[in-house]
């Protein structure tokens, strides 16, 4: 587990020095270059998903009805779009290596009641790029970051799961990180490391998990020996390990054949 959270914060580090993509005002260690304004999410069947914009797509330039927005942030657009009255929205946007394109979106008040709305989620990102030393010092702040956002959503996943309300369609096993780990790698080799690191949190943190067969459930059986001062018989530790193996082989296959459903649909 130490070991999986050290190398996530090594490799964090590193990111940090070849230079990591990054919000600006991210960091108080230095200051995020080229900055640009990214589209992060898109509302199903919105405005914005029905003229063809989808996350990644970088945007260059935006009007409302035909006025420029002077410093096309996240924030200047988002402020400008749902303060307006009338009036379509134009953006040119750039996605992957392409070419400019345009597009003309009429805002709804159907995504927010009362707003005027395209259904698009932006940010405003850069590259943050610092020295060795300052790098080491900003990957321990993101490595700690990184492990209390992923503990909350595996939490909250396992909790959905006990109440018997998790949605399975978002778990992937070695087939479907497999494929991320492709998509990463297209996007650029700081991508690739900051998705590494993520895995190597994931797996310390589930490691962590009270369940028969990992770390957890020894720590488990040790509290328990500690409360109730006996030790567990071995016999019953080893069927309770073994029980949880085979529940977690079983629960591998079950998501590699998810996996390989999505890949074939």
């Amino acid at each position: 587990i130490s070991f999986n959270l050290i190398f996530a914060w090594l490799i964090i580090s590193l990111s940090f020095t070849i230079g990591m993509p990054a919000p600006v005002g991210q960091s108080v260690f230095g200051q995020t270059e080229n900055v640009q304004t990214i589209i992060t999410n898109v509302l199903l069947k919105s405005p914005a998903e029905v003229a063809g914009l989808a996350p990644g797509d970088t945007i260059v330039s935006a009007e409302i009805g035909g006025q420029s927005i002077v410093n096309p942030t996240a924030e200047n657009i988002s402020r400008a779009v749902s303060q307006s009255k009338t009036g379509d929205v134009t953006i040119s946007y750039i996605r992957g290596g392409s070419t400019p394109k345009t597009v003309t979106i009429t805002p709804s008040e159907n995504v927010v009641k009362g707003q005027r709305l395209m259904g698009i989620a932006m940010d405003s990102l850069g590259t943050l790029k610092l020295s060795p030393i300052l790098a080491l010092l900003e990957g321990a702040r993101t490595t700690y970051l990184l492990i209390i956002s992923t503990a909350q959503g595996l939490g909250q996943f396992l909790w959905q799961t006990v109440m018997g309300k998790s949605n399975w369609s978002d778990v992937s096993g070695p087939i479907g990180i497999a494929t991320v780990v492709g998509q990463a790698t297209r996007l650029g080799f700081v991508y690739l490391l900051s998705l590494i690191a993520l895995i190597s949190i994931n797996l310390a943190l589930i490691n962590l998990v009270p369940f028969p067969a990992l770390d957890g459930g020894r720590l488990l059986f040790v509290a328990i020996e500690a409360v109730t001062r006996r030790q567990i018989p071995p016999k019953v530790a080893n069927m309770l390990n073994t029980a949880g193996f085979l529940l977690l082989l079983a629960l591998m296959l079950f998501i590699s054949a998810h996996d390989v459903f999505n890949l074939v649909k």
